[in-house]
């Protein structure tokens, strides 16, 4: 499984990448951003992250068929998952979401795909890591983002963070001309939240992400040569 944990650095002066939900972090909170930039705040691991952690691992191996459902090596999961601290619950709920993506192993195109994207010139490039990507029936390509954590969202507050649309963005660099169907499974509460970007659309939002990064680039610039780092939110 890829490593996408946030590496800190002793200086805003080695900033060599960025990625997708730091730049959501920016514009929710420079100062924040900041302090996890610099290993300023509280990094400890909680225990829900240890168990979205260990679900994730699962989902990936189910996703590159190195186990099958009702085996003995998915027993062995189970008994990984139990020693790793996941409930019952937990556990149960993972069963039904892999049941639920069986029917698209056969159209995977990746898993825990890490890619760069390049928006501003002499920025550093804004680095996602997405969990799933298929091709679907819509000759078009399905995003699949999967959540363990039990708080809901709906489509339309996620229609209002940067990281679908930078995922979005990110898939069709590589895979241009394509329409992007973006989900969020959601591993414990047995939801899927879905929804389409056209490629018109894409082609605007493009637009305007790349904007709001050179914007937010210039900012961190100002605050690097000044040492005044923003302690407000933003809006």
């Amino acid at each position: 499984m890829t490593d996408n944990r946030l590496k800190t650095i002793s200086s805003l002066d080695d900033i060599q990448k960025i990625r997708v939900t730091q730049v959501e972090g920016f514009h929710g909170c420079p100062a924040r951003f900041k302090a996890a930039f610099l290993g300023e705040g509280n990094n400890n691991k909680s225990k829900a992250a240890e168990i979205g952690t260990a679900l994730h691992l699962v989902i990936e191996r189910y996703l590159c068929d190195q186990f099958e459902l009702y085996t003995p090596e998915w027993e062995e999961y189970l008994v990984w998952l139990h020693k790793k601290g996941v409930p019952t619950k937990e556990r149960q709920a993972l069963l039904t979401y892999l049941q639920s993506l069986e029917s698209m192993r056969q159209h995977v195109i990746a898993v825990e795909w890490e890619f760069p994207l390049s928006l501003v010139s002499g920025a550093p490039d804004i680095v996602g890591h997405i969990d799933a990507t298929f091709c679907n029936e819509q000759g078009g390509i399905t995003i699949r983002d999967h959540k363990s954590n039990r708080q809901f969202e709906g489509v339309s507050e996620w229609k209002k963070k940067f990281q679908p649309i930078l995922y979005a963005i990110g898939v069709s660099e590589h895979y241009p001309g394509h329409a992007i169907t973006f989900e969020i499974g959601y591993i414990i509460l047995g939801e899927v939240v879905s929804w389409n970007i056209s490629v018109e659309e894409l082609a605007i939002y493009k637009q305007h992400l790349t904007r709001r990064y050179a914007e937010m680039w210039e900012e961190i610039l100002v605050y690097r040569r000044t040492g005044e780092w923003p302690e407000r939110p933003n809006d």
